[in-house]
């Protein structure tokens, strides 16, 4: 686009010598969606040229909006943006690297004019070795004094090209390195973008940027248990963002993707840019000394933080939208026809809570160990599975004194008898619920008696038996239960449990 046909805007230059620490660009907000995020720049300048907006990564129209913040000014939207020139202290740096090369390449070329004198040393020497024939024979006249000495020729030299061998890797890789860094630095330039006043205007630019290469967030919940029955649930939001500058506040999170922009930047020409192109400009009386809690504001999951979080400074980091502590109630699960180990299950009421949920949490016992788990949610409740623990201690065994096998006409029936003991080892009381399978084969038939259940229940749905209990700290407790089993001869059944 030439600036001799513009009607309401000009040319977006794109200047590559731009020194991109300067020219006071701030970042004034930031949303994050869950696959981008928009970075809304600021910046300020008098007639002639002005960088707009940063980027690490290319910037083209189809994500970029420039505009100025009062209606009077004529801007357009770049193509593009070009790497903006190395800072002062990346300079310098680059210039120390350079001498380091300039150094050791002198190093390097004479380490490798050694290695090859050495080389054509080694050459003579195999040659001498093999005048008249055989590759002991040496035309001198004291064959074993020049023996000893072509030996010791050979020794030397081979030990020295070992050593010059390994100054020149040693060097190369050096050399590598160094090369790998500036390639670092030049890249890690961001991209700038500049645009040019028109004579007579000045004053405030605003531009926006969407960042698509790998800016995202994503929901996170972290439940801390604290004891006495209570947690301390957060709902919090892991980003990626790599920014050249940081900021700190303002910023904002989307349960939504990327929807794109609703059109060009405004031309300004008796409209006032900000109103019609930018609604979320950021507001001017946002306290830095806000807490977390205040400062949050969620409406239909769009996270608002004002000044309690810095993005900038790592490309990556997790921020704490909200927290509330919630009653916590633990229980206990334990298989011990399958293996001696409890199962501890979570569980948190979800009532007055509003929470973007993921297939995992984070969780955390007393001690603050954390540890990733499976989350499930029932129409009431919040069910976390935290896994084994070792505060509780199961054992099964088999009343072989009670067990018989009688026959029955054409049938066989089983008579199977077990004992569960467990122990509650923990400081704290709590509830236990022990499952036992029954045989599920349908060649069987299964007669069970409440009475000999020992307090436990038959669930035919799940064709177990299920006890339910409570137990002290540190009590143990037995339950004894017995059932039968009827099958045809013939029918193959394994009586070991």
């Amino acid at each position: 686009m030439s600036p001799l046909n513009l009607k309401s805007w000009i040319a977006i230059l794109l200047v590559g010598s731009t020194v991109w620490t300067s020219n006071a660009q701030t970042i004034e907000h930031v949303t994050f969606y869950r696959d981008a995020a928009l970075v809304t720049w600021k910046a300020a300048g008098v007639q002639g040229e002005l960088v707009v907006a940063q980027s690490r990564s290319a910037m083209d129209t189809d994500r970029v909006r420039v505009f100025p913040a009062k209606g009077n000014g004529k801007l357009g939207v770049s193509e593009g943006a070009q790497r903006g020139a190395l800072s002062p202290e990346g300079e310098a740096q680059n210039k120390a690297w350079e001498s380091q090369l300039e150094e050791l390449t002198i190093e390097l070329e004479l380490r490798q004019a050694q290695l090859d004198l050495v080389e054509e040393d080694l050459e003579m020497l195999r040659a001498n070795r093999t005048v008249g024939g055989t590759a002991e024979s040496i035309l001198v006249e004291d064959l074993e004094e020049v023996s000893d000495w072509m030996h010791a020729s050979f020794r030397d030299a081979l030990y020295r090209r070992v050593e010059l061998r390994q100054e020149v890797a040693g060097m190369q890789a050096n050399v590598e390195v160094i090369r790998a860094q500036q390639r670092e630095l030049k890249s890690s330039r961001p991209h700038v973008l500049s645009a040019m006043w028109p004579e007579g205007e000045s004053g405030e630019v605003w531009a926006e940027v969407a960042e698509i290469q790998g800016a995202q967030w994503a929901p996170k919940l972290q439940l801390q248990a604290v004891g006495k029955g209570l947690g301390v649930l957060q709902q919090r939001g892991r980003y990626r963002l790599d920014l050249p500058v940081p900021i700190a506040g303002n910023i904002e999170f989307v349960d939504e993707n990327w929807p794109g922009f609703s059109g060009l930047s405004v031309g300004a020409e008796g409209r006032n840019a900000v109103e019609a192109s930018y609604a979320r400009r950021p507001s001017k009386n946002a306290s830095a000394g806000t807490t977390p809690e205040a400062a949050v504001r969620a409406v239909g999951h769009r996270f608002v933080l004002q000044g309690n979080m810095s993005v900038g400074e790592w490309p990556m980091g997790e921020v704490v939208f909200n927290e509330v502590q919630v009653p916590l109630r633990r229980r206990f699960i334990g298989v011990p026809k399958r293996t001696n180990a409890v199962q501890m299950r979570v569980s948190v009421p979800k009532q007055g809570l509003s929470l973007l949920l993921g297939k995992d949490i984070r969780f955390l016992d007393e001690a603050g160990i954390p540890g990733v788990k499976p989350l499930r949610s029932s129409e009431d409740s919040l069910l976390i599975d935290a896994g084994p623990t070792l505060e509780w201690e199961v054992q099964r065994s088999k009343e072989e004194a009670l067990c018989h096998r009688s026959p029955l006409g054409n049938r066989i029936q089983h008579r199977r008898a077990f004992l569960i003991e467990v122990t509650n080892r923990s400081s704290s009381p709590g509830e236990l619920t022990l499952i036992e399978p029954l045989p599920n084969s349908r060649q069987l038939e299964i007669e069970v008696s409440p009475e000999e259940l020992d307090g436990g229940r038959l669930d035919k749905a799940a064709e177990s038996i299920v006890w339910s209990m409570n137990l002290k700290a540190g009590e143990t407790r037995t339950v004894k239960f017995a059932y039968d089993v009827t099958h045809d001869k013939g029918v193959v059944f394994s009586e070991v449990d």
